[in-house]
């Protein structure tokens, strides 16, 4: 990651990074350089301050003290830096009390934005995660396998979350992300079409 970062400071183009990984850190004061010149977003994934229920469902990832090693160390940065609560998983981690539990946090590390989205389920995805919940909260198949039969949640459930987050954000201020805001003020910047 070092060697892309240079090249893009290099070439002064603005950059977006979401992760769920401490080595983040490594590169932290090449990101906090590159930020005094053009625009650096970073981002963390968190869909849940509980580590136990991280342990299942991103058995991979940094650990939630971890990701808060890094909300601790950027709250500082000139970075644009802020929480991707992505995705949302249906029974698992969208209870107003999860959802609260990251925006205090946010709140605490004084983040910039959050940004949120369901989970989608489609083709071999689909599969796996409902081979998943067989094994993990079998009492919920039925329910997603209604809620996800064209692969995403239906638009009831999509309004009962959207009203959850737009009252978080009020009661907590912390507004969805600007970075297309940001960029299309920066001087000499154009987001090219990708055909």
């Amino acid at each position: 990651m070092p060697k892309i970062i240079r090249t893009l400071e290099q070439f002064n183009i603005p950059c977006c990074i979401t992760t769920k990984s401490s080595l983040i850190l490594r590169d932290y004061f090449l990101l906090e350089n590159y930020s005094k010149q053009t625009i650096v977003n970073v981002a963390i994934s968190l869909i849940s301050t509980n580590q136990k229920l991280l342990d299942i469902l991103e058995p991979y990832a940094s650990s939630f003290e971890e990701r808060q090693a890094i909300l601790n160390k950027f709250q500082y940065s000139n970075v644009y830096f802020g929480i991707h609560i992505m995705p949302i998983i249906p029974y698992i981690t969208d209870s107003y009390e999860n959802l609260e539990s990251i925006f205090i946090l946010a709140k605490k590390y004084q983040v910039k934005y959050i940004e949120y989205n369901y989970l989608n389920l489609k083709g071999e995805t689909k599969i796996r995660f409902f081979k998943f919940l067989n094994n993990y909260k079998p009492e919920l198949l039925a329910t997603y396998k209604k809620m996800y039969f064209n692969g995403y949640p239906n638009n009831n459930y999509i309004s009962k979350i959207d009203k959850r987050i737009l009252n978080l954000r009020k009661k907590y201020n912390i507004p969805s992300s600007n970075i297309k805001k940001l960029l299309s003020d920066q001087k000499g910047y154009e987001q090219l079409t990708l055909f």
